[in-house]
């Protein structure tokens, strides 16, 4: 049962590897390689690569308007100031 369960941790963390982009070019292949090989990972695989998508179509982050970003540098230059 351990043995089963290190696995599946360690094929999920190789899925978040790959999406995060932190494998060789020769890592990735032989990933791409073993999941195609593998019809249920390649559904989990695909079933990520969605979640991941709708989590970035959902949450997209909102742009700071201009009156922030020069409230934040007017602050940052009277600080600079009066640390001088």
């Amino acid at each position: 049962m351990n043995q089963v369960v290190n696995e599946h941790s360690y094929f999920h963390q190789q899925i978040h590897t790959y999406l995060d982009g932190a494998m060789s070019q020769q890592e990735a292949e032989d990933f791409l390689n073993k999941v195609n090989a593998n019809p249920a990972q390649l559904e989990k695989l695909e079933a990520e690569i969605a979640f991941r998508k709708a989590i970035k179509e959902k949450f997209q982050p909102k742009a700071a308007s201009n009156a922030l970003i020069q409230s934040i540098r007017s602050k940052v230059h009277q600080t600079a100031k009066t640390a001088s």
